[in-house]
């Protein structure tokens, strides 16, 4: 049976019919402005089609997750948003069938086949393409959020456990348990900005 896809207005609002329309948070004024103001750039970036019309300008403007729009996106995720959501509503997200997890995949994960996701391993398929890899991975991960050893390690382990997750977010036709040269540069470039 063929996956359905859908749209990020779909993903978006899932589930939200479940909570209490009159249910209300409360904010920090500072907390509030900051979200609107990485909303707000996002919005002057977006609004004009001039501003990304390379690949190349949507890469600058997005940056990494040490700089630039995803920086942004990535605290107001992760730091800032996370903290004002109710315990009961974060329990739901933590539960193995989550109400807010859309059983279909969004559209931008469509693809024919693992071979056509670029994900930078998509070309390695032996030993010395592997090798070929780490010499760019040593050099590329400088600007990544796990560079001390002890680090990268703990988050090479977590990685592991959860790559899993990973497959089935890009679609992946086959599991990680068949351990591969792609695999592996998979684990490694995971663990790298793992948290």
């Amino acid at each position: 049976m063929d996956k359905k896809y859908t749209s990020i207005e779909e993903q978006v609002n899932y589930g939200l019919n479940s909570i209490d329309p009159n249910e209300e948070v409360t904010i920090k004024t500072r907390d509030l402005l900051e979200i609107f103001q990485v909303f707000g750039e996002l919005n002057r970036f977006f609004h004009q089609p001039t501003h990304y019309e390379r690949l190349s300008d949507v890469t600058e403007f997005l940056g990494n997750r040490n700089q630039g729009a995803y920086h942004l996106i990535h605290k107001m995720y992760y730091e800032l948003l996370s903290k004002y959501i109710p315990k009961h509503i974060d329990d739901k997200f933590r539960e193995g069938d989550s109400p807010f997890d859309n059983p279909d995949f969004p559209y931008y994960y469509r693809n024919n086949s693992d071979e056509e996701i670029a994900d930078g391993t998509e070309n390695i398929k032996s030993k010395s393409d592997f090798i070929e890899f780490l010499k760019n991975f040593r050099t590329n991960t400088n600007d990544q959020g796990n560079t001390n050893l002890e680090d990268f390690l703990e988050a090479l382990e977590a990685y592991t456990k959860d790559v899993n997750g990973y497959y089935k977010n890009m679609n992946f036709q086959r599991t990680p348990e068949e351990a591969s040269w792609r695999v592996f540069a998979q684990l490694l470039n995971g663990a790298s900005i793992y948290e």
